[in-house]
Protein backbone atom coordinates (compact mmCIF):
# COMPACT_ATOMS: atom_id res chain seq x y z
CA UNK A 1 0.00 0.00 0.00
CA UNK A 2 1.27 3.64 -0.92
CA UNK A 3 1.47 4.83 2.87
CA UNK A 4 1.73 8.53 0.79
CA UNK A 5 -1.82 7.74 -0.67
CA UNK A 6 -3.37 6.42 2.41
CA UNK A 7 -2.68 9.92 4.19
CA UNK A 8 -3.55 11.78 1.68
CA UNK A 9 -6.62 10.21 1.58
CA UNK A 10 -7.59 10.26 5.12
CA UNK A 11 -6.96 14.06 4.44
CA UNK A 12 -9.27 14.17 2.34
CA UNK A 13 -11.69 12.30 4.85
CA UNK A 14 -11.54 15.02 7.61
CA UNK A 15 -11.71 17.29 5.23
CA UNK A 16 -15.02 16.05 4.72
CA UNK A 17 -14.38 15.52 1.00
CA UNK A 18 -15.75 12.41 1.11
CA UNK A 19 -15.74 11.00 -2.45
CA UNK A 20 -12.57 12.42 -3.47
CA UNK A 21 -11.22 9.97 -0.35
CA UNK A 22 -13.54 7.06 -1.44
CA UNK A 23 -11.76 7.52 -5.08
CA UNK A 24 -8.77 7.03 -3.44
CA UNK A 25 -9.40 4.67 -0.34
CA UNK A 26 -10.79 2.46 -3.51
CA UNK A 27 -7.87 2.68 -5.45
CA UNK A 28 -6.30 1.60 -2.59
CA UNK A 29 -8.33 -1.01 -2.37
CA UNK A 30 -9.66 -0.12 1.41
CA UNK A 31 -12.78 -1.25 1.44
CA UNK A 32 -13.53 -0.81 5.27
CA UNK A 33 -12.51 2.98 4.50
CA UNK A 34 -14.95 2.94 0.96
CA UNK A 35 -17.95 1.78 3.23
CA UNK A 36 -17.11 4.55 5.58
CA UNK A 37 -16.76 7.30 3.18
CA UNK A 38 -20.62 6.10 2.04
CA UNK A 39 -22.08 5.75 5.85
CA UNK A 40 -20.67 9.16 6.94
CA UNK A 41 -23.17 10.59 3.73
CA UNK A 42 -25.85 8.60 4.82
CA UNK A 43 -25.82 6.04 1.49
CA UNK A 44 -26.38 3.46 4.49
CA UNK A 45 -26.97 1.11 1.44
CA UNK A 46 -23.75 1.35 -0.72
CA UNK A 47 -21.97 1.48 2.68
CA UNK A 48 -23.33 -1.81 3.78
CA UNK A 49 -22.48 -2.82 -0.26
CA UNK A 50 -19.92 -2.99 0.20
CA UNK A 51 -18.77 -4.23 3.37
CA UNK A 52 -21.14 -7.43 2.67
CA UNK A 53 -19.46 -8.10 -0.56
CA UNK A 54 -15.61 -7.90 1.36
CA UNK A 55 -13.55 -11.03 1.12
CA UNK A 56 -11.69 -9.28 3.77
CA UNK A 57 -12.15 -10.81 7.48
CA UNK A 58 -12.11 -7.46 9.09
CA UNK A 59 -13.14 -6.49 13.13
CA UNK A 60 -13.55 -3.20 11.63
CA UNK A 61 -15.79 -4.32 8.69
CA UNK A 62 -17.66 -6.54 10.51
CA UNK A 63 -18.33 -3.82 13.00
CA UNK A 64 -19.37 -1.07 10.24
CA UNK A 65 -21.88 -3.98 9.63
CA UNK A 66 -23.08 -4.10 13.05
CA UNK A 67 -23.14 0.08 12.71
CA UNK A 68 -25.85 0.11 10.43
CA UNK A 69 -27.60 -2.57 12.35
CA UNK A 70 -28.20 -0.06 15.05
CA UNK A 71 -28.63 2.84 13.18
CA UNK A 72 -31.28 0.96 11.57
CA UNK A 73 -33.01 0.18 15.38
CA UNK A 74 -32.12 -3.21 14.88
CA UNK A 75 -30.16 -5.88 16.89
CA UNK A 76 -25.75 -6.60 15.13
CA UNK A 77 -25.47 -10.19 14.65
CA UNK A 78 -21.75 -9.52 15.93
CA UNK A 79 -20.38 -7.11 18.89
CA UNK A 80 -17.03 -7.53 20.87
CA UNK A 81 -15.54 -5.79 23.52
CA UNK A 82 -12.87 -4.37 21.74
CA UNK A 83 -15.06 -3.29 18.79
CA UNK A 84 -17.09 -0.62 21.31
CA UNK A 85 -14.36 -0.03 22.31
CA UNK A 86 -12.32 0.92 19.38
CA UNK A 87 -15.02 2.16 17.23
CA UNK A 88 -17.66 3.34 19.29
CA UNK A 89 -16.62 6.95 20.61
CA UNK A 90 -15.31 7.71 16.66
CA UNK A 91 -18.51 6.81 14.72
CA UNK A 92 -20.43 9.01 17.82
CA UNK A 93 -18.04 12.00 17.23
CA UNK A 94 -17.93 12.02 13.01
CA UNK A 95 -22.08 11.01 12.81
CA UNK A 96 -22.56 14.01 15.04
CA UNK A 97 -19.76 16.52 13.53
CA UNK A 98 -21.25 15.79 10.01
CA UNK A 99 -25.47 16.46 11.35
CA UNK A 100 -25.82 13.14 11.25
CA UNK A 101 -27.73 13.59 14.63
CA UNK A 102 -30.82 11.09 13.96
CA UNK A 103 -28.52 8.06 12.88
CA UNK A 104 -26.09 9.11 16.57
CA UNK A 105 -29.35 9.15 18.45
CA UNK A 106 -30.13 5.38 17.34
CA UNK A 107 -26.80 4.57 18.14
CA UNK A 108 -26.94 5.68 21.62
CA UNK A 109 -30.68 4.81 22.43
CA UNK A 110 -28.86 1.07 22.05
CA UNK A 111 -26.57 1.65 25.19
CA UNK A 112 -28.33 -0.88 27.55
CA UNK A 113 -27.19 -3.55 25.01
CA UNK A 114 -24.09 -2.17 24.19
CA UNK A 115 -23.62 -2.04 28.01
CA UNK A 116 -23.29 -6.10 27.91
CA UNK A 117 -20.83 -6.48 25.66
CA UNK A 118 -18.30 -3.56 27.39
CA UNK A 119 -19.55 -2.31 30.68
CA UNK A 120 -17.77 1.04 29.47
CA UNK A 121 -20.46 1.89 26.76
CA UNK A 122 -22.16 4.51 29.19
CA UNK A 123 -18.85 6.39 30.24
CA UNK A 124 -17.89 6.46 25.76
CA UNK A 125 -21.05 7.98 25.11
CA UNK A 126 -21.19 10.40 27.79
CA UNK A 127 -17.48 11.56 26.95
CA UNK A 128 -18.31 12.10 23.60
CA UNK A 129 -22.28 14.13 24.39
CA UNK A 130 -19.62 16.54 26.70
CA UNK A 131 -16.96 17.29 24.01
CA UNK A 132 -19.94 17.85 21.42
CA UNK A 133 -21.64 20.24 23.62
CA UNK A 134 -24.31 18.45 24.95
CA UNK A 135 -23.71 18.75 28.45
CA UNK A 136 -26.59 17.73 30.44
CA UNK A 137 -27.24 14.80 28.21
CA UNK A 138 -23.66 13.51 28.62
CA UNK A 139 -23.44 13.94 32.41
CA UNK A 140 -26.75 11.79 32.41
CA UNK A 141 -24.52 8.78 30.90
CA UNK A 142 -21.34 9.82 33.17
CA UNK A 143 -24.03 9.18 35.89
CA UNK A 144 -24.89 5.53 34.61
CA UNK A 145 -20.95 4.55 34.40
CA UNK A 146 -20.44 5.71 38.26
CA UNK A 147 -22.87 3.90 39.16
CA UNK A 148 -21.57 0.54 37.14
CA UNK A 149 -17.79 1.42 38.40
CA UNK A 150 -17.83 3.99 41.42
CA UNK A 151 -13.84 3.87 41.09
CA UNK A 152 -12.74 4.15 37.76
CA UNK A 153 -10.73 7.19 38.10
CA UNK A 154 -11.31 8.38 34.25
CA UNK A 155 -14.91 8.93 34.48
CA UNK A 156 -14.78 10.94 37.58
CA UNK A 157 -12.29 13.05 36.09
CA UNK A 158 -15.01 13.67 33.27
CA UNK A 159 -17.25 14.16 35.60
CA UNK A 160 -15.11 16.81 36.90
CA UNK A 161 -14.96 18.71 33.35
CA UNK A 162 -18.56 18.69 33.03
CA UNK A 163 -18.18 20.71 36.46
CA UNK A 164 -15.67 22.59 34.94
CA UNK A 165 -17.43 23.37 31.64
CA UNK A 166 -20.85 24.68 34.33
CA UNK A 167 -17.74 27.03 36.37
CA UNK A 168 -18.77 24.87 39.39
CA UNK A 169 -15.31 24.30 40.08
CA UNK A 170 -15.81 24.12 43.52
CA UNK A 171 -17.92 20.61 42.83
CA UNK A 172 -15.18 19.27 40.13
CA UNK A 173 -12.44 20.04 42.88
CA UNK A 174 -14.55 17.72 45.41
CA UNK A 175 -14.90 15.05 42.73
CA UNK A 176 -10.92 15.36 41.81
CA UNK A 177 -10.08 15.48 45.45
CA UNK A 178 -12.19 11.95 45.69
CA UNK A 179 -10.70 10.66 42.62
CA UNK A 180 -6.97 11.38 44.16
CA UNK A 181 -7.92 9.50 47.04
CA UNK A 182 -9.19 6.78 45.89
CA UNK A 183 -6.30 6.34 42.88
CA UNK A 184 -3.06 8.37 43.99
CA UNK A 185 -1.14 7.59 40.67
CA UNK A 186 -3.95 8.81 38.48
CA UNK A 187 -1.90 12.19 37.55
CA UNK A 188 -4.57 13.53 35.54
CA UNK A 189 -6.65 13.96 38.09
CA UNK A 190 -4.61 15.26 40.39
CA UNK A 191 -2.93 17.48 37.76
CA UNK A 192 -5.99 19.05 37.22
CA UNK A 193 -7.15 19.36 40.96
CA UNK A 194 -3.96 21.11 41.48
CA UNK A 195 -4.88 23.86 38.89
CA UNK A 196 -8.24 24.74 39.86
CA UNK A 197 -7.06 25.18 43.87
CA UNK A 198 -4.25 27.32 42.29
CA UNK A 199 -6.23 29.15 39.86
CA UNK A 200 -9.75 29.62 42.20
CA UNK A 201 -8.35 30.05 45.34
CA UNK A 202 -10.16 26.70 46.42
CA UNK A 203 -8.36 25.48 49.95
CA UNK A 204 -11.18 22.54 50.86
CA UNK A 205 -12.95 20.38 49.00
CA UNK A 206 -15.98 19.49 50.14
CA UNK A 207 -19.61 17.80 49.26
CA UNK A 208 -20.81 18.32 46.11
CA UNK A 209 -23.53 21.40 45.97
CA UNK A 210 -25.95 22.78 43.08
CA UNK A 211 -24.43 25.81 43.36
Amino acid sequence: MNSKDYYKALDLFYKKEYDKAFNLFKKLNLQYECGYCKLIQANLNEAKSIWENSKIDSPAIKWGLSLIELINLKIPYSLTFFQIRNFLERDLTLLIENKQLKYAENIISAEEFLTEYNTETPKFIGRVLIQQGYLEFGFEFLKKAKDICYTDPEVNYLIAEYYIYKLQFNNAASVLSETVQQNPHYFPASNMLNIIKTTYNITSCGNLSNS
